[in-house]
């Protein structure tokens, strides 16, 4: 029989309940590497009504003394970025041979208690993974009709792909045809997909995401084409973002191939700026605090949460997608 547990079950529930245990949430929403490069949302628990405006018509005349009002110049459209209810419901049954373990992971990492508490320990890698799942969702996610209850995140969920996707069948962004990409055309084929935007959009920047696998074919096409060319990654900051790319010789170095782990692993291309790419989601809620249960020697740590995506603005030449979609 195993020894008795050298943590009181009292302690752990503690141990969850304080500031680390919110932060070890926290770092679930923020930690993934596609949080970063989107603007995030917190306190969204059901839905958040966004407005795009866009000026429809001239506003500059010629000046005269009889006023001639503009009418309608502002047009604006609403963008609605709502959230799933979603959990996840994690079992520990504490024995010493897990906090000799969690010992030995400390030594080994020279660190303390005090900078990764039992909590961290425990969850930390359920936490990487469900940062993984969330990465994948994001960009993959695709909501399914059957299987109510049960699905997972990225069946309960649009991501960016699928957001995209749909608005190129609607006729609300730019449909490129660039075929297949692979390492003998792709500095060719981005080219190509870039060209087919808005001017405006060129002039602030264009943000190209895709797939790992793309952006090493882009830099092997790209050493072929020209064998000293700089293919070091720059980082992009702006509203609320972080981003890293290669910027695309063409356009003045404003746009950038930006490569994304949950993307996928294919040829396809959304074209947009990240301020466009709406996350939202709610940590700070009573509800999305953890619930802890014992019962006998197991302790239980459920956490509920809402999340959902959204692309802000679907407009032909602000929103490019490519055929491999």
């Amino acid at each position: 029989m195993a020894e008795a547990v050298t943590i009181p079950s009292a302690d752990l529930v503690q141990e969850f309940l304080t500031e680390k245990g919110k932060e070890v949430i926290k770092k679930m929403f923020y930690g993934f590497d596609s949080a970063a490069m989107v603007r995030k949302f917190d306190g969204v628990t059901d839905k958040l009504i966004l407005a795009d405006q866009d000026v429809t018509t001239d506003l500059i005349r010629e000046w005269n003394a009889t006023m001639a009002t503009t009418d309608d110049a502002i047009e604006v459209s609403e963008v609605r970025l709502e959230v799933a209810q979603l959990k996840t419901e994690l079992k520990f049954i504490l024995r010493s041979e897990t906090m000799r373990a969690y010992k030995a992971y400390l030594k080994g990492a020279g660190i303390s208690v005090d900078d990764m508490s039992i909590v961290e320990y425990l969850i930390q890698q359920p936490i990487e993974k469900q940062m993984q799942e969330m990465e994948d969702a994001m960009w993959q996610g695709e909501e399914q009709s059957s299987g109510i209850g049960t699905r997972l995140l990225i069946e309960r969920v649009n991501g960016y792909r699928k957001l995209a996707y749909d608005a190129g069948v609607a006729g609300d962004a730019t449909v490129v045809t660039t075929g297949a990409i692979d390492n003998t055309n792709a500095v060719t084929k981005v080219q190509t997909f870039y060209k087919a935007a808005h001017k405006t959009m060129k002039n602030k920047g264009m943000h190209i995401f895709c797939s790992y696998s793309l952006f090493e074919a882009y830099q092997e096409h790209l050493l072929t084409l020209h064998a000293s060319a700089d293919q070091q990654l720059q980082e992009v900051k702006g509203m609320g973002y972080t981003l890293q790319g290669i910027p695309l010789r063409l356009g003045a170095k404003r746009s950038f191939l930006v490569p994304v782990p949950g993307f996928g692993d294919d040829d396809a291309l959304i074209g947009t700026r990240s301020e466009f790419l709406a996350y939202g989601f709610d940590y700070e809620s009573e509800w999305t605090n953890w619930d802890i249960q014992k019962h006998g020697w197991e302790t239980w740590a459920l956490n509920a949460f809402p999340m959902g995506f959204q692309i802000l603005l679907k407009k032909p030449g602000f929103l490019l997608v490519n055929d491999r979609l």
